[in-house]
């Protein structure tokens, strides 16, 4: 096929992706899960469909928006198990056909069309320059000292296998609100911040192979600053760590990866932050964290070893004077003799809210449900005394 002026002759598709689950805060719908759906827009894993009470659900997508009623019977039933075909694209030379990934084709990069490799060659040209490259994205200080740490350390080990760029892709003002069982229970009364301000920022390392980029590495992260109230003020939280296998060369991938961590770790220090805090649990099966899917040769970690991993580079960050100490969210609440619940710390998307608000409303229950059965006992006692 190829000898032919085609790309490589097989039929690609893009597994099914994980989907997000309409009803419940980090609820998802797996790969070939049922779930119900409104417009393709709503949906709902069927748990959290048939927790709804009555026939219609309330559909809100935030508070600045009138919210809607839709009736159940209005929702589809569907299954997430459709698998997408990798587009064709057509050379606008000779009418070949290649796939869109083969010919490393993107319209907003080249709107006037696709000529493929043989067509240029036969015409002598070369295809234009892509402007959308890593390197030419808008750099930050952050940016430029984890490039830095990372390409120096390439050098030392004296490897050319092209250069590693880093970039910020994403960096917003959010603000962290707190739920409403750890409102009613310690913002109400003060204990707490009804509202803690942060940074979230995105950060993606690429690495040039054969003249093209290839995303390796991603990290989300929040960072709490001096102006956000306790328990939060100068945290930062790495809350979603990822990568594909795809770095070059494979005996680097661990260090470079640990480089890019004790970087970020390092820069946040000294800009004044004092605490860390990392989620070091991997992905379930099926679920991916930051890229759309990984490749199939590629495991995802044990607990166990996903910590472990963790501790190495964390243990070389106390050599290198990064880090003076590190212990998990139990041994830290020990030490510090947490008392409370408002004193933990509190971030967006993290575990610990979630179980808290778990907590808080089965405590709810329990207080609700210990008059009813104190007043039924009094009721029976009386019952049996008449008699």
């Amino acid at each position: 096929m190829q000898q032919l002026g085609y790309c490589c002759g097989h039929h690609y598709t893009f597994e099914p992706v994980l989907l997000c689950c309409y009803g419940k805060e980090l609820c998802t719908i797996p790969r070939n899960a049922k779930y119900f759906s409104y417009e393709d827009r709503y949906k709902y894993c069927l748990k959290c469909f048939n927790v709804v009470q009555g026939d219609s659900i309330t559909l809100e997508d935030d508070s600045s928006q009138q919210a809607i009623t839709i009736k159940k019977s209005q929702f589809s039933e569907k299954k997430n198990n459709i698998f997408v075909s990798e587009s064709l694209v057509e050379c606008l030379e000779c009418g070949r056909k290649q796939h869109q990934i083969c010919g490393l084709y993107m319209e907003t990069i080249w709107p006037q069309g696709f000529i493929c490799d043989g067509c240029l060659e036969k015409k002598n040209q070369v295809r234009k320059e892509n402007k959308f490259t890593a390197k030419k994205l808008p750099t930050t200080k952050l940016s430029n000292f984890l490039e830095t740490r990372v390409n120096n350390f390439l050098k030392k080990k004296e490897e050319d296998n092209g250069d590693v760029y880093i970039r910020v892709l994403s960096s917003a003002d959010k603000i962290v609100k707190v739920k409403d069982g750890m409102k009613s229970r310690f913002v109400d009364t003060g204990a707490l911040s009804p509202q803690l301000p942060y940074r979230a920022k995105a950060l993606f390392a690429y690495q040039e192979v054969d003249g093209h980029d290839v995303c390796f590495f991603g990290m989300h992260v929040q960072e709490y600053g001096s102006d956000c109230p306790v328990p939060n003020t100068r945290r930062v939280y790495l809350a979603y760590l990822d990568s594909v296998h795809f770095f070059k060369p494979k005996q680097y991938r661990t260090a470079v990866y640990h480089e890019i961590l004790l970087g970020y770790l390092d820069y946040v220090k000294q800009l004044g932050y004092t605490m860390a805090h990392i989620w070091a649990c991997p992905p379930s099966e099926g679920d991916d964290y930051i890229f759309h899917c990984h490749p199939s040769d590629q495991k995802i970690p044990k607990p166990n070893r996903l910590q472990e991993w963790y501790r190495k580079m964390l243990d070389r960050g106390i050599t290198e004077r990064i880090v003076l100490d590190y212990k998990d969210v139990h041994k830290q609440a020990i030490e510090d003799n947490i008392k409370s619940a408002a004193e933990l710390p509190y971030f967006e998307g993290d575990f610990l809210p979630n179980i808290l608000e778990e907590s808080i409303t089965e405590l709810d229950r329990d207080e609700k449900q210990k008059p009813e059965e104190e007043g039924a006992a009094i009721k029976s006692t009386m019952v049996q005394e008449e008699e």
